[in-house]
């Protein structure tokens, strides 16, 4: 009987340190899923952040290109006519500035671009808005473009500065480009609007390009990602613009 005793209390014992080992594991993972929970609520706060930092930098941008370059005496240009050379490495060749109609230089239009002088753009600080995604390896014409980073600051309670987060924009020059798509109303000969079958390979009366909607569309048509990454700074889906009997007299 003492021996049956032993048993029991030995196999109770198993049973109480196997319950035990089983709440130990239990304990575990119900601790694992909050902090994943956690962190996945954590990682959906910066996600949302991260948005409106973007959101916040485009209507800066549009609102500097309606301040800047709204008036119609307004001129842009690239930053490569004032002497920033071509090839890799010079990141701020394809900044858009804007001058009056006097010559005299307001702004670039890119985020640590409100002097005239631009910033050093290498090392790690600035940040590529045109990298090798667009471009491709860098070369002449296929320039990366790199912006400064601008801090989006707020009070406290305390009164103390506190930063949220970071933006970053970039304004390109449509208007030093060539549309893709040009109606045959609006070509010098009809059926032969530009060199767009040089560059891509496509016809200019190629039916597939009425399905193209922006530049980044062009592999649609045919195009191959190489040849659109060599025409980012050149080419442009298409210009809008009023003229003949479409302007009307306004107040």
């Amino acid at each position: 009987m003492k021996s049956l005793d032993r048993s029991s209390r030995a196999f109770a014992l198993v049973i109480v340190l196997s319950l035990l080992a089983v709440l130990v594991v239990i304990v575990f993972a119900i601790s694992l899923v909050g902090k994943v929970d956690s962190q996945l609520g954590q990682t959906a706060v910066y996600q949302i952040q991260a948005r409106q930092n973007a959101l916040m930098a485009m209507k800066l941008a549009i609102g500097e290109v309606q301040r800047y370059a709204g008036p119609d005496e307004r001129v842009t240009g690239m930053a490569g006519i004032t002497g920033v050379p071509a090839g890799a490495g010079n990141y701020a060749r394809h900044w858009c500035g804007v001058w009056d109609r006097d010559g005299n230089f307001l702004r670039w239009l890119a985020s640590g671009g409100g002097g005239g002088t631009i910033p050093a753009l290498g090392g790690t600080d600035p940040i590529p808005l045109v990298s090798t995604k667009s471009i491709g390896a860098q070369a002449t014409d296929r320039e990366q473009v790199r912006v400064l980073l601008r801090p989006i600051n707020t009070i406290n309670a305390s009164g103390q500065t506190v930063t949220l987060g970071q933006y970053a924009y970039w304004v390109g020059d449509a208007g030093i480009k060539l549309s893709i798509v040009i109606p045959d109303a609006d070509g010098v000969v009809s059926g032969q609007k530009h060199a767009i079958n040089q560059q891509f390979g496509i016809q200019p009366d190629d039916s597939a390009l009425d399905n193209v909607l922006s530049y980044g569309q062009l592999n649609i048509a045919g195009a191959t990602t190489p040849q659109r990454q060599g025409g980012f700074h050149s080419y442009t889906h298409s210009h809008y613009g009023l003229i003949g009997s479409t302007l009307k007299a306004g107040w």
